[in-house]
Protein backbone atom coordinates (compact mmCIF):
# COMPACT_ATOMS: atom_id res chain seq x y z
CA UNK A 1 0.00 0.00 0.00
CA UNK A 2 1.29 3.46 -0.70
CA UNK A 3 2.68 5.18 2.35
CA UNK A 4 -0.22 7.56 2.74
CA UNK A 5 -0.39 9.31 6.09
CA UNK A 6 -3.96 10.39 6.81
CA UNK A 7 -2.67 13.05 9.19
CA UNK A 8 -0.82 14.87 6.41
CA UNK A 9 -3.29 14.22 3.60
CA UNK A 10 -4.42 17.55 2.10
CA UNK A 11 -7.98 18.31 1.01
CA UNK A 12 -6.86 17.83 -2.60
CA UNK A 13 -5.24 14.47 -1.77
CA UNK A 14 -8.41 13.33 0.02
CA UNK A 15 -10.46 14.21 -3.07
CA UNK A 16 -8.06 12.48 -5.49
CA UNK A 17 -7.63 9.42 -3.28
CA UNK A 18 -11.31 8.93 -2.52
CA UNK A 19 -11.18 9.49 1.21
CA UNK A 20 -14.54 11.23 1.54
CA UNK A 21 -16.24 10.22 -1.74
CA UNK A 22 -15.64 8.20 -4.88
CA UNK A 23 -12.73 9.72 -6.82
CA UNK A 24 -13.12 10.79 -10.45
CA UNK A 25 -10.34 8.37 -11.44
CA UNK A 26 -10.12 4.94 -9.74
CA UNK A 27 -7.09 4.23 -7.59
CA UNK A 28 -5.12 1.23 -8.85
CA UNK A 29 -3.44 -0.80 -6.13
CA UNK A 30 -1.87 -4.20 -6.77
CA UNK A 31 -3.65 -4.34 -10.15
CA UNK A 32 -7.08 -3.73 -8.62
CA UNK A 33 -9.15 -0.59 -9.22
CA UNK A 34 -10.42 0.84 -5.94
CA UNK A 35 -13.25 3.32 -5.51
CA UNK A 36 -12.09 4.56 -2.10
CA UNK A 37 -8.83 5.18 -0.30
CA UNK A 38 -7.43 1.78 0.76
CA UNK A 39 -7.11 3.10 4.32
CA UNK A 40 -10.77 4.17 4.48
CA UNK A 41 -12.18 0.91 5.94
CA UNK A 42 -9.84 1.09 8.93
CA UNK A 43 -10.84 4.71 9.51
CA UNK A 44 -14.54 3.89 9.24
CA UNK A 45 -14.45 0.91 11.59
CA UNK A 46 -11.22 0.76 13.64
CA UNK A 47 -12.80 -1.43 16.35
CA UNK A 48 -13.51 -4.18 13.82
CA UNK A 49 -9.90 -4.25 12.62
CA UNK A 50 -8.60 -4.11 16.17
CA UNK A 51 -10.76 -7.14 16.98
CA UNK A 52 -9.53 -9.02 13.88
CA UNK A 53 -5.88 -8.53 14.79
CA UNK A 54 -6.56 -9.34 18.43
CA UNK A 55 -8.21 -12.65 17.50
CA UNK A 56 -5.37 -13.33 15.05
CA UNK A 57 -2.86 -12.81 17.87
CA UNK A 58 -4.70 -15.50 19.86
CA UNK A 59 -4.41 -17.81 16.85
CA UNK A 60 -0.65 -17.19 16.87
CA UNK A 61 -0.59 -18.47 20.46
CA UNK A 62 -2.60 -21.59 19.52
CA UNK A 63 -5.97 -20.36 20.83
CA UNK A 64 -9.03 -20.81 18.65
CA UNK A 65 -12.34 -18.97 19.09
CA UNK A 66 -14.42 -22.19 19.01
CA UNK A 67 -13.83 -25.70 20.31
CA UNK A 68 -12.26 -28.18 17.93
CA UNK A 69 -9.53 -27.94 15.35
CA UNK A 70 -8.75 -25.17 12.88
CA UNK A 71 -11.17 -26.65 10.34
CA UNK A 72 -13.97 -26.60 12.94
CA UNK A 73 -13.73 -22.79 13.19
CA UNK A 74 -16.22 -20.41 11.55
CA UNK A 75 -15.54 -19.76 7.86
CA UNK A 76 -15.12 -16.03 8.53
CA UNK A 77 -12.34 -16.75 11.04
CA UNK A 78 -10.52 -19.12 8.67
CA UNK A 79 -10.77 -16.58 5.84
CA UNK A 80 -9.52 -13.77 8.10
CA UNK A 81 -6.50 -15.86 9.15
CA UNK A 82 -5.72 -16.71 5.51
CA UNK A 83 -5.90 -13.05 4.46
CA UNK A 84 -3.62 -11.92 7.29
CA UNK A 85 -1.18 -14.79 6.67
CA UNK A 86 -1.01 -13.88 2.95
CA UNK A 87 -0.44 -10.21 3.78
CA UNK A 88 2.39 -11.16 6.14
CA UNK A 89 3.96 -13.43 3.49
CA UNK A 90 3.69 -10.66 0.87
CA UNK A 91 5.29 -8.13 3.22
CA UNK A 92 8.15 -10.52 4.03
CA UNK A 93 8.76 -11.14 0.31
CA UNK A 94 8.86 -7.40 -0.38
CA UNK A 95 11.27 -6.86 2.53
CA UNK A 96 13.55 -9.65 1.32
CA UNK A 97 13.53 -8.22 -2.21
CA UNK A 98 14.40 -4.76 -0.85
CA UNK A 99 17.17 -6.24 1.32
CA UNK A 100 18.68 -8.03 -1.68
CA UNK A 101 18.55 -4.82 -3.73
CA UNK A 102 20.43 -2.96 -0.96
CA UNK A 103 23.00 -5.71 -0.38
CA UNK A 104 26.40 -5.15 -1.95
CA UNK A 105 27.17 -7.33 -4.91
CA UNK A 106 29.25 -10.39 -4.07
CA UNK A 107 32.56 -10.61 -5.86
CA UNK A 108 33.38 -13.90 -7.52
CA UNK A 109 35.74 -16.16 -5.65
CA UNK A 110 39.03 -16.76 -7.39
CA UNK A 111 40.15 -20.35 -7.12
CA UNK A 112 43.88 -21.04 -7.56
Amino acid sequence: MPKWDCGTCTAHDKQVRGCEATPAIPITLDGEDLKRCPRRPTLDNPAFYYHCFKVYSWFGRDYLPEQGTYLDQPAAFVQMVEIIEQAIADAKALNEKADKARAPAKLPTIVK
